[in-house]
């Protein structure tokens, strides 16, 4: 057996021991609750006169409290102990369950015995109010005492979850640490999952800045025309593979020769400009006047 079902079996123990110690005293307190409302309802409507009784008891005086804290207590010397042994062993059976194996430890606040009877008073109180036939009903005794005993067990075990400090085992043994929890190996260190979602969901709310600029309009003229080219622009560049065009070369004109040669290419001479003469007419006539050689 291992030691988690051996603080199982001490807790249900100690809790039985509890039980026979706090009942008793308990029905006789709820027995005289009842009598006393019989004799004031002088046997009409006891069990309406009954109910307002027990809506009595969570406002009962601290005298009141104490004296049936005593009445219980002064039967068990050491009811103090047996009310550490019942806490301490359902605080170390919740705290069985935690994610990482660590030895962390938990300051538990018992409650005083005077706190814990007067919330068990409470709670039985309530019970009672939603069924209070048992105390009507012709029955034997210990039929009713069984039935009692059985109804108070629970009601003090209820209180008992009641005053676990459940939230603070939690918080310690049970912090969202991480996500992935594997319940057959060792559980490891991990990074906080909250934070990297953040981080994301920052990251993701946020504009993606820098991913692509935007293009800065070239700036224009004062005139409002294109944008002028600047620099070495107008030349051409040295690119692998691209030659720039070669200027185009004049075409020369062919001249004919008279005896019938070759066309030979020449470049044409600038004819030199003559200024006119008032007194010629025709200014490109000969001067003198050639043979024609086919009329010889």
């Amino acid at each position: 057996m291992d030691n988690l079902n051996v603080l199982v079996e001490a807790k249900k123990e100690y809790l039985g021991q509890m039980c026979l110690i706090m009942i008793p005293p308990m029905i006789e307190v709820f027995q005289d609750m009842y009598i006393e409302a019989m004799k004031t309802s002088k046997g009409k409507q006891v069990l309406i006169m009954f109910q307002k009784h027990l809506k009595e008891v969570p406002n009962w005086s601290n005298a009141m409290s104490k004296r049936h804290t005593d009445n219980i207590t002064d039967r068990c010397t050491w009811f103090g102990d047996l009310l550490a042994a019942v806490f301490v062993a359902c605080t170390k059976i919740l705290s069985a369950v935690r994610l990482k194996a660590d030895n962390k430890k938990i300051s538990l606040k018992l409650p005083t015995e005077e706190v814990f009877i007067q919330t068990c008073y409470n709670n039985i109180a309530k019970d009672l109010y939603r069924d209070p036939y048992i105390f009507h009903d012709e029955q034997s005794e210990y039929a009713r005492d069984e039935n009692l005993r059985i109804r108070f067990s629970l009601c003090i075990e209820n209180t008992v979850k009641e005053l676990i400090p459940v939230q603070q085992i939690l918080q310690t043994y049970m912090s969202q640490e991480t996500r992935d929890i594997s319940l057959d190996g060792d559980i490891h260190d991990s990074a906080d999952p909250d934070v990297l979602d953040e981080q994301m969901e920052e990251m993701e709310s946020q504009p993606m800045e820098g991913l692509e600029p935007e293009m800065e309009p070239e700036p224009l003229d004062e005139m409002g025309g294109d944008p002028q080219p600047t620099g070495l622009e107008n030349e051409f560049k040295t690119v692998h593979g691209v030659h720039a065009p070669e200027a185009p070369e004049p075409v020369s004109e062919p001249i004919s020769q008279p005896m019938g040669g070759e066309e030979s290419f020449a470049e044409p001479q600038p004819q030199p400009q003559q200024e006119p003469d008032d007194n010629v007419f025709f200014g490109d006539a000969p001067e003198q006047r050639t043979k024609n050689p086919r009329y010889n």
